[in-house]
């Protein structure tokens, strides 16, 4: 359980602690985040902070939190440049010179984060680029498309309702599966299962599982294994949504 109460000068509050994995030296790594006033806020930040995990867009911050983005590349740099060829440091050097620095140089990291149609572009041309790769005509990526935009809004406005990501999972994958099913009965054209690949491609928990298999090879088997299962219930949540779609519109239509 990442949520915990503790008694403060204020009274009763909460805090969230989640387990990031193992440090450069095999020791346990945690985020850790005091000061809130109900378990529903802190457990619904623990959800947001998961779903950054899984997402691959969380940044753990620790003990300097107004590093600016150059001073945290210097500092990166200064390791990175030992383990590489020298031709290899220093065109990635010039990378970060020529375009990067001058744009994040001097904003400081805490400020750093992505807006929020970055997300949305990006997962509606994953879905549409999908959809097509696996078969599907231009008409069907424009219709992943359009459900990829709405799997998005889902996600980011029910996380702070549903903290549980299982059933966060499950319900967004029976609604989108639900409107894909009842678009391809009403304009045969449409290839459901087409459609249905690309926006399923948005939920797969590629980077969880990967993540669990990186925390066995290195030893943190408990930890592996729990994050391997917690995948494993998360892609079984997202078939059944879609499975539920299928059978309850078929049904109905």
């Amino acid at each position: 359980m990442s949520v915990h109460k503790y008694q403060s000068t204020k009274g009763i509050t909460y805090f969230v602690k989640v387990y990031l994995g193992l440090n450069d030296y095999g020791k346990k790594k945690y985020y850790t985040k005091r000061g809130f006033k109900t378990r529903k806020a802190a457990k619904a930040h623990e959800t947001a902070v998961n779903h950054q995990l899984n997402s691959g867009t969380f940044v753990h911050l620790t003990a300097q939190t107004t590093y600016t983005y150059q001073e945290l590349y210097q500092r990166w740099y200064e390791a990175y440049k030992d383990t590489v060829e020298a031709t290899t440091a220093s065109k990635t050097a010039d990378l970060y010179r020529l375009h990067i620095l001058p744009v994040f140089g001097e904003k400081k990291i805490s400020k750093i984060s992505p807006a929020p149609y970055t997300i949305y572009l990006g997962s509606m041309l994953g879905a549409g680029g999908f959809s097509v790769f696996f078969g599907g005509t231009i008409l069907d990526g424009a219709i992943a498309v359009i459900f990829a935009f709405l799997l998005c809004f889902l996600q980011r406005h029910l996380n702070s309702i549903c903290s549980n990501t299982l059933i966060l999972q499950f319900f967004c994958s029976l609604f989108v599966g639900s409107g894909i099913c009842v678009a391809a009965h009403f304009f045969p054209v449409i290839h459901a299962d087409k459609v249905m690949i690309g926006d399923i491609m948005l939920l797969i928990p590629g980077i969880l599982m990967t993540n669990s298999i990186r925390d066995i090879l290195i030893g943190d088997t408990i930890s592996g294994v729990m994050r391997l299962v917690e995948s494993l219930l998360w892609a079984g949540a997202l078939a059944c949504g879609f499975m539920c779609a299928i059978w309850f519109v078929g049904g109905v239509l």
